[in-house]
Parts: structure tokens; sequence; C-alpha cells
């Protein structure tokens, strides 16, 4: 009874760190993706000359 609780405790455990997992994950994408198209209107707007 004791091990079953435990796994079930696990399993819990392991669902939400990769809730967390996933979160972060999207976080990084936004991020990243908003960093992108900034480093890109950046590279746009300065002259080829630099």
């Amino acid at each position: 009874m004791l091990q079953a609780q435990g796994a079930q405790e696990r399993r819990g455990r392991g669902q939400t760190s990769l809730l967390q997992f996933a979160q972060l994950r999207d976080l990084l994408l936004y991020s990243s993706r908003r960093h992108l198209s900034r480093l890109l209107a950046c590279t746009s707007d300065t002259p080829k000359s630099e």
C-alpha cells in the first residue's frame, strides 16, 4: 500500500515538472522570438557600411 502511494506521488511530481518544463520552454521560445525580431530590426536599421 505504501509502495503504491509512493509511485502515485512520483507520477504526480513528474507531471508537474513536465508542466513546468512546457511553460519554461514556451517562455524561452517567446523571449527568443522577441529577441530575434529585435536583432533583425536593429540590423536592418543600421547601414551596411558598419
